[in-house]
């Protein structure tokens, strides 16, 4: 019985809240049509609580000739100077280059300049050393004959760490004889230096070989050097002498062979 009781006043309870909420429901309101004095007025508003947002469409209104006739004058003159702009970014561009090639081109000729004047100073100033003069003496039987060189330094500054190798010989033809003598030293400006070389006693036989020209005293020498400006330069020369028949009295001459012939 208390089961049924609760039941039916949950019920009735249930009821009494749907109808309480089904009164207090708003009900909804028609909207009202806009009137021509609305469309009128809402032109100079904002909106009104019904219609809150107002749009307002314009169409644009086409140029006037002027203003196409502006416009186009406009559009050329901006044309006209970008293209003006473009062929000067070009010129410079082109004198740009034309300056680097004019600048290594100037330094290229510069360096050569210097170049070629230390070159120049350096032939001027370095030392030359050369034979000067040579000697075959005492050239007779039973004697040992001397052959006597002298080295000239023909430059203008003093030649170091000289080095001369030489030798001399009595052949029928020439060879690469081996150098048997060294000198070394150095060589002021305008100095000499000299050399000897002491053939073996000489006999009958080779002395008539000499006179009649069947054989040739031959001279070979290599002189190396070091100039002023640390140069490593030398100088080759190759003499003989060949009797014509009758052997004059004191020293005998040598003759230069162009082909032994050299110097740097």
């Amino acid at each position: 019985m208390l089961r049924v009781r609760t039941v039916l006043l949950c019920s009735a309870l249930a009821i009494g809240l749907f109808v309480h909420a089904a009164s207090h429901t708003p009900t909804k309101q028609p909207l009202p049509e806009a009137q021509p004095g609305d469309q009128q007025a809402s032109s100079t508003q904002r909106g009104t609580e019904q219609l809150p947002f107002v749009i307002d469409i314009k169409s644009v209104p086409e140029p006037t000739e002027k203003e196409k006739a502006d416009n186009a004058a406009e559009r050329h003159e901006k044309a006209e100077s970008d293209s003006w702009l473009v062929k000067l970014t070009g010129a410079i561009a082109v004198a740009t280059v034309a300056l680097v090639v004019a600048t290594g081109f100037l330094w290229w000729s510069t360096r050569q300049l210097v170049k070629d004047t230390q070159n120049s100073a350096e032939r001027q100033l370095r030392a030359y050393v050369f034979i000067e003069a040579m000697e075959l003496q005492d050239f007779s039987v039973g004697t040992r004959p001397k052959l006597v060189f002298r080295l000239k330094n023909y430059g203008q500054t003093p030649a170091h760490n000289v080095r001369v190798q030489f030798c001399s010989v009595i052949s029928a033809t020439w060879e690469d004889f081996a150098f048997k003598t060294e000198l070394p030293g150095l060589i002021p400006p305008g100095d000499h230096m000299l050399g000897t070389n002491i053939f073996p006693v000489l006999t009958e036989l080779v002395f008539s070989d000499v006179v009649l020209g069947r054989c040739l005293v031959w001279f070979n020498a290599q002189i190396d050097y070091v100039d002023a400006f640390g140069r490593h330069q030398c100088t080759r020369a190759r003499r003989f002498y060949k009797c014509d028949g009758n052997v004059p009295e004191g020293t005998l001459a040598f003759t230069t062979d162009q082909r032994g012939e050299s110097a740097t």
